[in-house]
């Protein structure tokens, strides 16, 4: 894709919003807008007569909703979707989770359209995604060939804390992991998911309607509990005390994510050392590379997700090329595995 122009199919049943996304693409010198569509039927048939590397696509339709359309797409004219939409002003949380699991990879929140201000920030992070997800295969496929462990068996151990690490592609994995996990798992769970602001709490509620799990956005003073699963909210980075405290600080400089698992692993390990157990799952980049290696220095237990199995497989290839994965496990391996680890410490 990098010596041609990136085509984009845009999908709204606004004319004024398809006008503005189309100026948005229009503008740009790698961009070409191959297409318009008003209505899901026009969306399916297009992707497949044009076959888009990128469709943006709005959850409210006027001939079917936009989670019928992204199935549809993926089953026909497998592509990356984007979702543009309004959904959290139409109090509907559910809607992004569930298009992120049957073939959306990213959402972006199309605010208002009128003012300036509102639409430079939109046009800038619909961009940036774009850019993004280019640089990644279009389809999830949930089932990967099983991995060799690395480095032997992990030992068991009681673990005290687990962290997930998880970006592009991760929530459906995280779904799919939290649904394995029974409800009496007795230990808690953080997870630092990058995701578009103000999609947390819809990500919290879809999660926790697959598993007996408590599921929510971590809060300040928050306390870890057996059981409970603690995502960390967009523009805080997540630290926890050695008393199993929640504690939320506004973003640095120096971390590209905010918030950022290198982070919260590396101040974790620290406290929670041989008793920790780091998970990293699909995503762009190589956020919690650093911090696995903060947990193994300390003794803690390292999972990574199978790339073959990844949307975006750069995360877990960064960990895995610093040789600092103890086992590599496809999604339906993830919850056994935790599962397995926490157990007393055997004779070895």
């Amino acid at each position: 894709m990098r010596n041609r122009r990136i085509r984009v199919l845009v999908v709204d049943d606004s004319r004024t919003a398809r006008e503005v996304i189309r100026s948005f693409f229009e503008g740009e010198p790698d961009f070409e807008v191959v297409g318009t569509a008003g209505n899901g039927g026009e969306a399916v048939q297009m992707a497949s007569a044009l076959r888009p590397d990128i469709i943006t696509l709005d959850l409210a339709l006027p001939d079917m909703d936009g989670l019928e359309v992204a199935g549809r797409v993926m089953a026909q004219a497998p592509t990356r979707i984007l979702v543009v939409s309004r959904v959290l002003d139409r109090e509907e949380p559910f809607s992004t989770s569930q298009a992120l699991q049957v073939g959306a990879l990213d959402a972006v929140h199309k605010g208002s359209l009128i003012t300036l201000e509102s639409k430079e920030r939109m046009r800038q992070d619909l961009l940036s995604r774009a850019r993004a997800l280019c640089r990644i295969k279009p389809l999830l496929h949930m089932q990967g060939r099983p991995f060799p462990r690395r480095n032997g068996q992990p030992v068991p151990r009681p673990l005290r804390l687990v962290v997930f690490a998880s970006s592009t592609g991760g929530p459906v994995v995280l779904r799919g992991a939290f649904s394995g996990l029974p409800a009496d798992y007795p230990v808690p769970i953080l997870v630092v998911q990058h995701l578009t602001p103000g999609f947390e709490q819809g990500l919290a509620n879809w999660l926790a309607a697959a598993t007996p799990l408590e599921v929510r956005v971590a809060a300040q003073n928050d306390r870890l509990r057996p059981g409970r699963v603690l995502i960390a909210p967009q523009g805080r980075q997540l630290a926890v005390t050695p008393y199993g405290c929640i504690s939320l600080h506004r973003g640095t400089p120096d971390r590209l994510h905010c918030p950022c698992a290198d982070y919260t692993l590396t101040l974790a390990a620290d406290h929670y050392r041989c008793a920790l157990a780091a998970v990293v799952l699909s995503g762009l980049g190589n956020d919690g590379t650093a911090g696995m290696a903060a947990v193994k220095a300390q003794g803690g237990v390292t999972f990574a997700q199978d790339p073959d199995t990844c949307a975006a497989p750069s995360m877990p290839r960064a960990a895995l090329a610093a040789g600092l994965v103890d086992a590599l496990l496809t999604p339906d391996q993830i919850a056994p595995a935790l599962l397995e680890v926490n157990q007393e410490e055997v004779p070895i």
